[in-house]
């Protein structure tokens, strides 16, 4: 090899590294976010530091539910604005039950349409807020589908919607069975990789997150139609059972009040029976109940953020956490919470 040829074979070689580098450092845009799940807006200091610390960028704001009431769907839950709302992209989210949804004749689409979004625009009015993006939560099933697409298109139509992307929630289940599930008409939407496995069974280690679940459902994420957004777990609860039933959520029990409760025997780390009939933080406990603790470890969250972002291969994304609570924050460190964020990047 000459020497020209040999600088010239140096100089694309250099190039070539560059231009590697140069995409390399470019990644991936990824907004940060939590979501907001109480009907009483109060976001203390700490959390909103907490949030800042993370380097946060959007809220997305549950504004109201819509139940059945009597036979009829009606909005139920409507947030109280409080204190604290950040400074920060704010994304309302309706929350429809399977109810409220199926409560909802055909013919009463368009009423329902507009009765929601007069109400969304009454509530960021009041909140102070022009969202860009606007969410709605609902687990669909393959026998209403048809109904709960008609309501998106509907809710498209309305002036409010005007000029706003629609995301709505996907369930892990309408990742797997597509065909079945159906492609929502939306811009796009927003995967929760959380309550995976069937609370209900006392058999269950953990229903909020089980890697081995959610990997068995996401084998062609990759491929889904829409353009998605993540949402993770950070938070935990404890469930009652009564002869293998559940009974009840409590969602303030954690791990030190069950460790350190008398009348309560630990049947291994997570499951504990109760041996004499007691209050605990206002429950009513029964001798022979049994409570499970169910935790967001930073471990599995960990894994299925680095087995989505190897999967997921757009080159913008929003990753929120479930959710934005003081009692959730002080379980982990921003550390930690910083690097599932950054598996993204």
């Amino acid at each position: 090899m000459n020497l020209r040829a040999a600088r010239i074979l140096v100089c694309l070689t250099l190039s070539f590294l560059l231009f590697a580098a140069c995409q390399q450092k470019a990644g991936r845009v990824v907004g940060r976010g939590f979501y907001y799940w109480k009907t009483n807006v109060n976001i203390s200091s700490y959390e909103n530091s907490y949030m800042d610390s993370l380097k946060t960028d959007r809220l997305y704001l549950r504004v109201f539910d819509v139940d059945v009431a009597g036979k009829k769907a009606m909005p139920k839950a409507i947030i109280n604005i409080g204190k604290g709302l950040p400074q920060k992209k704010i994304v309302p989210v309706v929350f429809i039950t399977p109810a409220g949804l199926n409560a909802m004749s055909w013919d009463e689409l368009g009423f329902y349409a507009r009765n929601i979004a007069t109400l969304l625009e009454e509530q960021s009015i009041k909140a102070g807020i022009a969202p860009e993006e606007v969410q709605v939560d609902c687990d669909w099933t393959q026998n209403n589908k048809e109904r709960y697409f008609e309501l998106l298109q509907k809710l498209k139509q309305q002036a409010y919607f005007k000029g706003k992307k629609l995301s709505v929630t996907i369930r892990l289940h309408q990742v797997k069975y597509l065909a079945a599930s159906g492609i929502p008409p939306a811009d796009k939407g927003l995967l929760m990789v959380y309550n995976i496995d069937n609370l209900r069974n006392i058999k269950v280690e953990n229903s909020i997150l089980n890697v081995t679940s959610a990997t068995s459902y996401l084998g062609t994420v990759g491929s889904y139609p829409l353009p998605l957004d993540i949402a993770l777990p950070i938070f935990q609860w404890t469930l009652l059972f009564e002869a293998e039933q559940l009974k009840g959520i409590l969602r303030d029990v954690d791990r030190r009040d069950l460790e350190q409760k008398a009348g309560l025997e630990a049947m291994n780390d997570h499951t504990f029976k109760v041996t004499k009939d007691q209050l605990l933080k206002g429950y009513t406990l029964k001798k022979g109940q049994v409570l499970r603790l169910e935790e967001s470890h930073i471990e599995r969250v960990n894994e299925i953020a680095k087995y989505l972002s190897a999967r997921i291969k757009t080159d913008s994304l929003n990753l929120l956490l479930y959710h934005c609570d003081s009692v959730n924050f002080k379980n982990y460190t921003i550390h930690e919470l910083e690097e599932v964020f950054s598996r993204f990047d």
